[in-house]
């Protein structure tokens, strides 16, 4: 029962953080604590509590000459991905849908948040059989074609975290899954049969940015019984060809880099 009221009490904490942050718009980038209390309709001594929080971590700083506060830079970070993933998408669609056009079979895009996959764009097959993206959950990126894609590509020290984090659940030693990322990388793509699921193929290739850094995987996915290595290794060419074709329009260029 203790925990129950505890776990109400820690959600209804960070809606109030929440409700705080979203009082911030163009014509009110600067609040004092009473406008705050006046716009939330908190108490005060709650509202000075959720400000001590919020800008412990970052989401709020005080306003120059001490008057009031202002948004931080973690919320101008958070929503520079959002608004990356947003271009990203809007990008890669038409190369989504050429190439579920051409294979029949399941297109997305994953980028990486935090130490999880998420898929951000997708077009599911139109087949009986089919490999089913959830948009915006979270997934491993330890197993799999896509989620190896994308840790290939992380720094090593947070390939690392992520491996000894998730030791147990690998199916092979962190020295073989790192074999098979430096594979990945070697190969520029990655390829997946029955890895996180029984009977899916998966194969993936890096999308990257005018820097030349990855930023995203795009994936082409079915049911592995449809396909021979040779078929398999068509529908390879075709998202190599789509990730190298997304990487060009958000400014990548091969030679450049």
């Amino acid at each position: 029962m203790e925990k129950e009221i505890h776990e109400k009490d820690s959600v209804r904490a960070v809606e109030r953080a929440l409700s705080l942050l979203e009082i911030f718009d163009f014509n009110c980038r600067t609040l004092t604590l009473n406008q705050m209390m006046e716009l939330t309709g908190l108490a005060k001594t709650t509202v000075v509590r959720l400000i001590a929080s919020l800008e412990k971590m970052g989401f709020l700083v005080k306003a120059p000459g001490g008057t009031g506060y202002r948004l931080g830079r973690v919320l101008f970070r958070l929503g520079h991905v959002v608004e990356m993933d947003m271009e990203l998408s809007s990008i890669a669609r038409p190369t989504l849908r050429e190439c579920a056009d051409k294979t029949k079979e399941s297109v997305e895009i994953n980028v990486v948040m935090d130490d999880h996959r998420v898929c951000i764009a997708k077009i599911d097959s139109e087949r009986t059989l089919r490999y089913v993206i959830p948009l915006g959950k979270n997934l491993p990126l330890y197993r799999g074609g896509s989620g190896k894609l994308l840790l290939a590509y992380l720094p090593s020290e947070k390939q690392q975290q992520i491996l000894r984090d998730n030791e147990a659940d690998l199916g092979k030693s962190i020295e073989e899954v790192q074999k098979d990322l430096e594979q990945i990388r070697t190969n520029g793509y990655s390829v997946s049969i029955s890895d996180r699921l029984v009977g899916a193929f998966a194969v993936s290739a890096p999308v990257r940015d005018s820097s030349g850094a990855v930023i995203a995987g795009l994936t082409i996915s079915g049911a592995s019984a449809r396909y021979s290595e040779k078929e398999i290794q068509g529908v390879l060419e075709e998202v190599v060809r789509g990730a190298r074709k997304i990487s060009m329009e958000m400014g990548y260029e091969e030679n450049g880099v």
